[in-house]
């Protein structure tokens, strides 16, 4: 068992919370730490939506 981080690109606009139930799916534990929008780190969990071009860091459980 490892814990990593990944980065994860934001495709299209949507809600955290519909993002989160769709990379939960992908591993045993995950949990998003930041957002990269437009050159500034962002927490996480400060956002409702993530635009298109954001990036997430998320530590990941394998």
């Amino acid at each position: 068992t490892t814990v990593e981080t990944v980065d994860i690109d934001v495709k299209s606009s949507l809600p955290t919370k519909s993002f989160m139930s769709t990379n939960q799916q992908d591993f045993r534990i995950f949990v998003p730490l930041t957002v990269l929008r437009n050159g500034h780190t962002l927490p996480f969990l400060a956002q409702e939506m993530l635009e298109a071009g954001d990036t997430v860091k998320a530590a990941v459980l394998t």
